[in-house]
């Protein structure tokens, strides 16, 4: 019997190791790609038709899998449907973080908050369609997995207006919980129009309109404005034009402004 050296038998079994690695990462890869395939093609079917008339046959065909195939990473057809929302969900979240990176001040959050909001649903419309006509009257959604990401979509919007009331640009009176609801409500009524009716063309032809009402519902009417000018905040009451205002640079006093001359812009 030939006998081969111990190096030439470790060197093959690492080999094979590695194969069978590449073999198992490869076969998770694929799953993972069935599993989208078969949530991309429930979208569009349910967007399109509804819950009730959409079927998993013609799912299983727009995702070119088996119907049995479905199965195994569904438990039914609800099951579905309530796995829809995770992975734009999260992505929605990542984006608006990014979006909101950098924002000084509540009410400018809330203002960009807002075109976020409606440009998301905007260029999501299947996905905006099944959230907002199909899962958010159904109950039962509110148990899933998904509905908590919904849930921090809300919870980030809380987080802005206690902001805002703790560093005075928000009324503390108002009920921010009934204020949040308002935030949500106008916005998804006006998106749900769009999906109905396909008005208005542009959901965020609508954003500035809708900042405006929002914020002027809660802004405390003695409230500093904050301004920008040359790259520098500056802080001073409203219409104090010329006046004597306090500059912040990244957050702390710096000084008197000598701007006093030049007209003041609001942030963007």
């Amino acid at each position: 019997m030939k006998k081969f050296p111990v190096r030439i038998l470790r060197n093959s079994l690492n080999l094979i190791s590695a194969a069978a690695m590449k073999i198992r990462k490869s076969g998770r890869k694929s799953n993972g790609g069935i599993r989208d395939a078969i949530l991309d093609a429930a979208l569009e079917v349910f967007a399109q038709k509804g819950f009730q008339d959409a079927t998993i046959s013609e799912i299983a065909k727009r995702a070119n899998v088996a119907e049995a195939t479905i199965y195994e990473y569904f438990e039914n057809k609800e099951n579905l449907l309530f796995s829809i929302p995770e992975r734009k969900q999260k992505e929605a979240l990542d984006l608006l973080a990014f979006q909101l990176a950098g924002i000084k001040g509540a009410l400018h959050k809330i203002r960009k908050f807002v075109w976020f909001y409606l440009w998301f649903f905007q260029n999501n419309r299947p996905w905006s369609s099944v959230v907002l006509m199909i899962l958010r009257p159904n109950k039962k959604f509110l148990n899933a997995s998904a509905y908590q990401l919904i849930r921090l979509w809300a919870q980030e919007i809380l987080k802005i207006f206690k902001e805002g009331q703790e560093e005075g640009s928000i009324r503390k009176d108002i009920n921010i919980f009934v204020a949040r609801n308002m935030f949500l409500g106008t916005i998804e009524h006006l998106t749900s129009r769009w999906i109905l009716m396909d008005k208005p063309r542009d959901l965020t032809e609508f954003a500035n309109d809708t900042a405006d009402l929002i914020i002027n519902a809660v802004k405390n009417p003695s409230a500093q404005d904050i301004y920008f000018i040359n790259n520098t905040f500056l802080i001073g009451e409203k219409g104090d034009i010329g006046g004597e205002e306090k500059k912040y640079a990244a957050g702390e006093a710096s000084g008197d402004s000598d701007n006093s001359s030049e007209p003041m812009l609001k942030a963007p």
